[in-house]
């Protein structure tokens, strides 16, 4: 978590939960890390709906199965 604040934030100042690199660890942030693992086992997930007609699916599953078209990913 540290590198990611750092990498995300482009500061090179400590993390709140920063630690020295020793054994020892740091309350707050296994208990951050607790907290967000009961948050994370409570979400509930659903399918997203599906919001292309039939027929629009099918032709894009048409288009996908046709090897003389590349279809790439967009910027």
């Amino acid at each position: 978590m540290c590198l990611m604040w750092t990498f995300f934030t482009g500061k090179a100042t400590n993390h709140i939960f920063h630690v020295k690199s020793t054994i020892q660890q740091s309350v707050a942030l296994e208990s951050y890390l607790e907290e967000v693992k009961g948050e994370l086992a409570e979400l509930k997930l659903t399918k997203p709906k599906n919001n292309l007609l039939p027929a629009e699916r099918a032709a894009l599953k048409a288009l996908k199965r046709d090897s003389g078209i590349t279809i790439k990913k967009g910027r």
